[in-house]
């Protein structure tokens, strides 16, 4: 008499744990693609992220660079130009007061001018590229560390906050350094040759003093 009843009760917990476990497979279900959607929705705020770094960075291109590089070009050559014209007239004074002008001590401090003019020329070039270089640089690590944060997460909502300000940033440096006096020492060793007598010094009379007087003046004629 007891058989059937307990059979009956033994399916009823059967079908009990079965549908236990078929609620357990729906929800484990559903929450598995609840966290595909949040996955996916995170990553696709990662990339459009991370493409909002290249949009926000996309003017600072070769052109970009290339102003970086010219702005050291216009600040440094004009002055080195000037520096030069006035070291020549200075020079050119200096030789025609002790009548040098057409003399090899003439044609040599004419020569020593321009190597130290090449030579500075060559100098600010390579300001101008490490200008170019810095500047590329600087745009670089800043899009590199962004990449990360955005990579990372971080500021999934809100990633404006992070990218702004790094692009405001970006400047070009405007404030340089003087040149300095370059021709400078050319100038000075025509007096130190006039004082050790290497080379003559004309006195009111016209007449050349100094210890390369005479014979040693026709040579460096």
């Amino acid at each position: 008499m007891c058989g059937p009843s307990r059979n009956r009760k033994q399916e009823y917990a059967i079908k009990k744990q079965n549908r236990l476990l078929e609620d357990q497979r729906i929800q484990a279900e559903k929450q598995l693609a609840e966290q595909r959607r949040v996955e996916a929705e995170r990553t696709g705020k990662i990339n459009q992220n991370v493409s909002s770094i290249d949009q926000a960075f996309a003017g600072f291109d070769d052109e970009f660079y290339g102003k970086a590089s010219q702005n050291v070009l216009d600040y440094y050559t004009p002055q080195l130009q000037d520096q030069f014209t006035e070291a020549q007239k200075k020079q050119a004074f200096k030789l025609a007061d002790q009548g040098l002008s057409d003399s090899s001590v003439a044609g040599e401090k004419a020569a020593d001018l321009k190597t130290l003019f090449d030579r500075e020329l060559t100098n600010i070039s390579s300001k101008a590229e490490g200008a170019s270089n810095a500047a590329r640089a600087d745009v670089s690590n800043r899009t590199s560390n962004l990449r990360r944060m955005a990579e990372a997460g971080n500021g999934l909502d809100n990633f404006n906050s992070f990218l702004t300000p790094e692009v405001s940033q970006v400047n070009l440096p405007t404030n340089f350094s003087s040149l300095g006096d370059v021709f400078g020492s050319v100038a000075g060793n025509i007096n130190t040759l006039q004082q050790s007598g290497l080379i003559p010094t004309y006195v009111n009379d016209g007449k050349q003093s100094g210890a390369n007087s005479g014979s040693a003046a026709r040579v460096i004629k």
